[in-house]
């Protein structure tokens, strides 16, 4: 496994937003004012690390063009050339919590989409997880569909257990996801809104979720529906 980083000027926005997603055998790890792509699963050679770079630069360009902003996409060497004020204001403004506002959201999916080469059903699980994330709400719902798209593509939720591994995580999210206060799938008892989940519940369901779509993005990419050359 190879892993390049970037670093991104250019923009007061960068520092409340982050995504991560595969396409083909490259993870992009967007945390705000950096950038960082991984190889993985495949031998590196010359023209992947090139790929890699067209990659960057193809999500940078995007993601300038959406926030309205011309964004300069460093190397690691070209950041280090930089004078000391401009590491201090990089780093400052890489401190900002991530936070979704509701532009935020429309900007990183967009950002996402215009470079994978890929649709159902991990576009889907990407798109389902950020919902989760911004509306806590509607968490476990939306959390509900990203579990049935995967177990969809591979047969069934037993499938999906066996092929993961992820038992308990599959268990636990279906679980309080099927709790009739917590969603608007279910005939609801009163005209209550859903119950938010407890920060304990939020924090264990959002790990959870998180390492399913881990293991389900490499499913996908056996599969060959995850974008690129996997092999």
């Amino acid at each position: 496994m190879a892993q390049m980083t970037w670093y991104i000027r250019g923009s007061n926005e960068l520092g409340a937003l982050h995504d991560q997603f595969i396409e083909g055998p490259f993870r992009l790890m967007f945390r705000g004012t950096s950038l960082v792509i991984r190889i993985e699963g495949v031998p590196v050679n010359d023209l992947l690390c090139e790929q890699a770079s067209i990659l960057a630069r193809r999500y940078v360009e995007n993601l300038g063009r959406l926030l309205a902003d011309t964004l300069s996409l460093l190397t690691e060497k070209e950041y280090m050339a930089l004078p000391v004020w401009a590491h201090q204001n990089h780093a400052m403004l890489g401190m900002q919590p991530p936070a979704w506002a509701p532009d935020g959201v429309r900007v990183i999916r967009e950002a996402r989409n215009s470079v994978i080469s890929y649709k159902w059903p991990l576009r889907a699980c990407y798109d389902y997880l950020q919902d989760a994330s911004i509306d806590l709400e509607n968490f476990f719902p939306e959390i509900y569909k990203m579990v049935e798209t995967m177990a969809h593509h591979v047969g069934g939720e037993a499938a999906l257990i066996e092929k993961t591994g992820l038992r308990k995580e599959v268990k636990l999210l279906k679980r309080i996801a099927n709790e009739h206060d917590r969603d608007e799938r279910h005939a609801p008892k009163d005209s209550a809104p859903p119950v938010a989940p407890t920060g304990a519940e939020l924090a264990e369901a959002q790990e959870y979720a998180s390492t399913l779509l881990r293991k389900f993005e490499e499913l996908c990419r056996a599969d060959g529906v995850a974008g690129g050359a996997c092999a």
